[in-house]
């Protein structure tokens, strides 16, 4: 999984292990910063985007 943020566009984009790609749209700033706390302390990046990303933000898969 590879996970970027465009902050000037608020928008979270999600590149899954089977080669699928997400944008995830106005997703506040904080999100992407518990994101990457969370990853330096040795946490799980599918549990936070399926418990904190996934059910709260827009979508759309990149074709």
């Amino acid at each position: 999984m590879y996970i970027d943020y465009m902050i000037s566009k608020r928008m979270l984009e999600i590149a899954y292990k089977n080669g699928k790609v997400y944008r995830y749209f106005d997703v506040e700033p904080e999100v992407w910063d518990d994101y990457r706390d969370l990853v330096k302390s040795g946490g799980s990046s599918g549990v936070y985007v399926n418990f904190n990303v996934k059910p709260h933000f827009e979508c759309k898969e990149v074709e």
